[in-house]
């Protein structure tokens, strides 16, 4: 199984601290350990710190900082499904402060306007649930938004993979599970 040694993690932790974005990507090495690689770091924009990668590879990953809301944006899971002649990326991992977000997709397409209309539309009303469910991201997780941000992600997958079968998956796992485990194993 592919995953994040816990080493990588608490570096994960400290970017988490940082003001803007972070971003970067995975590189596997020879035991299925992704060790983690620092790409850029997020600039100032309309007072949101957005990262923007000079690359992708097949895992990459940036972070939500404690500043910001603790899930994806619509823009998160579009650049997981966007047509790119590269293919990649192939999944995207988002560290936050209530976990890591996994979304990979094993089909892309290029995304026309009406599809990117579409998808801004169900994902900015699927985030925005967890947004008030959540008191801006600002409300402790417990067992009853665990379900409810489960059943988010259904939603958000089955209405994605309709249209067209992307082979979208998305996941959330709480930082709490993967400090017992000491490491995180990628889903997909």
């Amino acid at each position: 199984m592919t995953y994040i040694s816990y080493d990588d993690l608490e570096v994960v932790f400290e970017l988490l601290e940082k003001e803007v974005e972070m971003c970067g990507f995975l590189l596997e090495t020879q035991s299925n350990a992704l060790q983690l690689y620092v790409d850029n770091i997020g600039e100032f924009k309309n007072g949101i710190g957005l990262c923007q990668h000079s690359e992708y590879t097949k895992y990459i990953w940036h972070t939500h900082p404690y500043t910001t809301k603790p899930y994806p944006s619509a823009e998160d899971v579009i650049k997981v499904l966007k047509y790119r002649q590269s293919g990649y990326p192939e999944e995207s991992l988002i560290f936050s402060s209530w976990g890591v977000w996994e979304l990979c997709a094993s089909s892309k397409i290029k995304l026309d306007d009406v599809w990117l209309q579409y998808l801004l539309n169900i994902t900015k009303e699927a985030f925005g649930s967890i947004y008030h469910i959540t008191e801006k991201g600002s409300k402790p997780l417990n067992s009853r938004s665990f379900e409810f941000i489960q059943n988010v992600i259904d939603g958000l997958q089955y209405n994605i993979n309709r249209r067209h079968d992307f082979g979208f998956q998305m996941s959330f796992t709480p930082w709490k599970q993967i400090q017992s485990n000491r490491s995180y194993f990628l889903r997909f």
